[in-house]
């Protein structure tokens, strides 16, 4: 039977009348009122846009989208609705359109609910593409990264309905469909639904680009803006992070994750009881308590039924209407008229309702016409569905779609077409222009190649200001099977690498240069990270490339913590290091070894035994990279290690080799870490004298840099903070914490800073005998604390502020948990740590030794919930 329009869950009440947009039906006075079809869009299309005027055009293309009728036909059907209604409820506007001009109740108690338990039912109206220009995901001030689709979904209103009701009793609903059948636009469409029943956001994790299983949690973290500190297994790190969250994950495209995904998802359900899964898949999870939404083709017409010839009823089937909308997009003025019914309907019908296949035939219109792209469609998928029976006939479908639509692009669009698979994720066109190009192809025979296959729906292009680029995962998949044939998939591969490494090495120059901030240059590093994961995977394999791999490691090394690659990275040193062999190393080779070590090993700050194979390295070997801004980045972060773990001399042999360097060669910003660095090692090394001098010039030089704003000068402050409170300025130690700490909110700052900046703060707090916001404090950074398993640096602050408020035991014991992870990390507590464990020891001293000692190596084996309930239950109650 037709698909029904696009409707409204909602329900529009004024006067004696009242509008149910989902059963389309209209009520006088509580009474069923007959209204014709054509008769009801018009009335709910004047409702939707009730605070502005509506345009005849536009009337008749949201009524009759499509179809050729003349004008009087919307005549005919206002006069109707005026003869219901009266003459006041629509206003005629002269040379512009009409206007409903009755005031709706859109909130009668009466209305349906949305099958959501405290959802407001304006979050689940449909939205037209007029409706709500430039809505983000952030739309209602909620966080997440789904935005509002720009589009409607043509006979889909019933599908998305359903999975919504789904997800009011279940917390995990996957969506099973063949490829390409529109199911990550029905997840968006769901999501746009519910948005509000969801505080902490729906956000958004396009599995595709990933390959390795062991990334799953490390990827949906870095959607999510969650740094994994690898103390835990990386689902148990997230999971964890998001125990007390309420919030969806829609996992797109997780076919290939599916054993991870199902893993996953059952501790999730387990232990985050507010948060809910929307899965996209071929295949579900197979798990308990999974609902499953099978996901059909478009409806089409049946065959044989001949009256849909009439394009008034052809139009109401989703896969004709889609059809037709796509063609319209091209900018043709093409309307469906009783000329062109009977082509369109069956185009649609061979292609089975599939909708990326339908809009591939879509695109082929300009060049071939209705009738031509009907013409062409049989013989292609004729051939198609005699393949092997052991293929999913959706699988075939798909390919004949795919395969019919490869065989109408001339060589060069093919050759380009299939180069293109090599990227992962989107790209710029500059990259498609250096990779693709050849002999026969150069750059701009590639741009206008490129621009054609975007008119005919092959590539994808995000609008912005510097426009993406993007094949649909299932053709880049056909791309790739298309390189292979063509012998090429070694020879692109190597090219898309070596593209990236110098693309990498370009993007560093500009931040060691000064051109780029620090927040410019990881925007431009994160943007090509699924293509960095492909180039390091081709560098590294069987027939890859070391050099290559270990340019693209040195190249994107700078602040790489900031990336969610901790898990994957690891597997990169390994592969490379097993690539390299024992093979001899120029000095340069060896000293951008140096170079991305040092960097990329802070994803292991803070591990047992993380800086063994970082502070042996030898300042001196740094000098072959030939250029001071990177051995200066690399030296500060080499300072802050050893000085962490204790190895001063290393520290201060860095600091040295820093000094040595030609001070008109560096930046601003780099004479900054360099204070920075500076200042930790004589903390480390005991030093309380005041740093404040240092920290206002490494302040200033940040300034002149443009990063005034930044990170590191968030670090700096923080810095000059802690100074306050080691010179025992207390109260102004106060005043500058609570002010990071509201700008780090703000700012979103990671875990890491704020912990950096609340539990200093609550170090302040109790040295002023401010006990209560310091318990306070101290319960505001527990969540970061958790997440980034700080827990245990902080011991000794935990443990004086239990033992000031006479709770002995459990300040003992948290003496212990702050000595054991030193102990196994191999560090060294730092100046403010080793201060509030001093002062716990005097509140002790009236206990017997033997006691206290007891306690301490109890203190050892305290888990993450035990220092939550010591520091939280029965704070204030009798001693511990």
């Amino acid at each position: 039977m037709p698909a029904q329009r696009r409707t409204d869950a909602a329900t529009f009440g004024f006067g004696r009348f009242q509008v149910d947009a989902g059963r389309r039906s209209l009520l006088v006075d509580g009474a069923p009122a007959k209204l014709g079809p054509r008769a009801f869009d018009v009335l709910l299309a004047l409702i939707e846009r009730r605070h502005r005027i509506v345009g005849k055009n536009e009337l008749l293309d949201l009524v009759w989208s499509g179809v050729i009728v003349e004008e009087s036909n919307l005549y005919v059907q206002v006069s109707a609705l005026r003869k219901l209604f009266g003459p006041d409820v629509i206003a005629t506007i002269p040379g512009r359109g009409y206007r409903f001009t009755a005031v709706v109740d859109a909130d009668r108690d009466s209305r349906p609910s949305s099958g959501l338990p405290g959802v407001p039912e304006r979050a689940v109206r449909s939205r037209s593409p007029g409706d709500a220009p430039g809505a983000t995901a952030s739309e209602g001030g909620l966080p997440g990264n789904v935005p509002v689709i720009d589009q409607p979904l043509y006979g889909r209103d019933d599908a998305v309905r359903a999975v919504c009701r789904l997800l009011e009793s279940s917390r995990l609903v996957t969506i099973v469909g063949a490829g390409g059948i529109g199911k990550s636009r029905v997840g968006l469409a769901v999501a746009s639904m519910v948005r509000d029943r969801h505080p902490d956001g729906i956000w958004l994790v396009e599995l595709a680009p990933l390959v390795d299983h062991a990334i799953l949690p490390g990827s949906i973290a870095g959607v999510l803006g969650l740094q994994l500190n690898g103390t835990r297994a990386p689902g148990e790190e997230l999971v964890s992070a998001l125990e007390s969250q309420r919030l969806m994950l829609i996992l797109d495209n997780c076919e290939h994750m599916l054993e991870p995904a199902n893993a996953l998802a059952r501790t999730l359900l387990a232990r985050a009881p507010g948060v809910r899964l929307l899965v996209t898949s071929q295949e579900p999870l197979g798990m308990p308590g999974e609902q499953v939404f099978r996901l059909g083709t478009l409806a089409v017409p049946a065959v044989g039924d001949d009256t849909c010839a009439d394009p008034l009823r052809a139009i109401d089937y989703g896969a004709v209407r889609l059809f037709v909308e796509r063609v319209q997009s091209l900018g043709l003025g093409f309307r469906l008229d009783s000329r062109n019914t009977a082509a369109v309907v069956d185009i649609c019908r061979k292609l089975d309702g599939l909708a990326l296949a339908i809009e591939f035939a879509a695109a082929r219109v300009p060049a071939l016409g209705v009738q031509g792209v009907r013409d062409r469609l049989g013989e292609r998928l004729h051939m198609l569905r005699t393949g092997t029976r052991a293929v999913p006939a959706r699988h075939q479908t798909l390919r004949a779609a795919l395969d019919w639509s490869h065989g109408l692009l001339d060589p060069q669009e093919q050759a380009v077409f299939r180069r293109l698979g090599v990227f992962r994720g989107d790209w710029s066109i500059e990259a498609a222009q250096r990779v693709v190009t050849d002999d026969g192809c150069d750059d701009w025979a590639a741009l206008d190649t490129i621009g054609h296959l975007i008119d005919k729906s092959l590539v994808v292009v995000d609008a912005a200001e510097s426009p993406r680029y993007r094949l649909l995962e299932s053709a880049r998949a056909y791309a790739l099977e298309k390189l292979a044939e063509a012998q090429e998939l070694a020879a692109l591969s190597c090219r898309h690498a070596s593209y990236f490494a110098l693309y990498f090495e370009r993007l560093a120059d500009t931040l060691f240069s000064g051109a780029a901030t620090e927040d410019e240059f990881a925007a431009g590093r994160a943007v090509e990270i699924d293509n960095l994961r492909g180039a390091m995977t081709w560098s590294l394999g069987g027939h890859g490339d070391a050099e290559t791999a270990l340019a693209l490691l040195a190249h994107t090394a700078p602040y790489s913590f900031l990336l969610p690659l901790r898990h994957e990275s690891e597997h990169w040193w390994d592969a490379l290091l097993a690539k390299l062999g024992g093979s001899p190393l120029s000095a340069r080779q060896a000293a951008m070894l140096a170079q991305a070590k040092i960097h990329w090993r802070m994803h292991r700050f803070r591990q047992p035994a993380l800086e063994s194979d970082v502070i042996d390295l030898e300042p001196l070997a740094l000098r072959a990279l030939d250029d001071p801004r990177r051995q200066a980045l690399a030296l500060s972060t080499l300072t802050i290690y050893a000085a962490w773990a204790g190895d001063l001399a290393q520290a201060r042999a860095a600091l040295d080799e820093f000094a040595a360097l030609d001070p008109a060669a560096l930046t601003p910003q780099l004479r900054a870490y360099a204070l920075h660095a500076s200042v930790a090692t004589a903390r480390m090394a005991g030093d309380a004298g005041s740093r404040a001098a240092q920290l206002a010039d490494a302040l200033a030089a940040l300034r002149e840099a443009g990063e005034g704003d930044g990170r590191m000068a968030f670090v700096v402050e923080t810095d000059a903070a802690e100074d306050c409170l080691l010179q025992g300025r207390l109260d102004d130690a106060v005043g500058r914490f609570r002010a990071l700490a509201d700008m780090g909110r703000r700012q979103r700052r990671d875990d890491y800073r704020m912990s950096y900046v609340l539990m200093p703060l609550a170090l302040a707090l109790i040295e002023l005998d401010r006990l209560d916001e310091a318990g306070q404090t101290i319960r505001d950074a527990l969540p970061c604390l958790q997440r980034t398993a700080m827990w245990a640096d902080y011991g000794p602050v935990l443990a004086l502020f239990l033992a000031r408020r006479g709770r002995h035991e459990s300040a003992a014991r948290m003496l212990g948990l702050g000595d054991a992870f030193l102990a196994r990390a191999g560090g060294c507590h730092s100046l403010l740590d080793r201060r509030a464990r001093q002062r716990t020891l005097l509140l002790l001293e009236s206990i017997p030794r033997a006691r206290v000692e007891a306690w301490i190596g109890a203190g050892a084996s305290l888990s993450e919930e035990d220092v939550a309930r010591l520091v939280i239950s029965g704070e204030g109650g009798a001693p511990g």
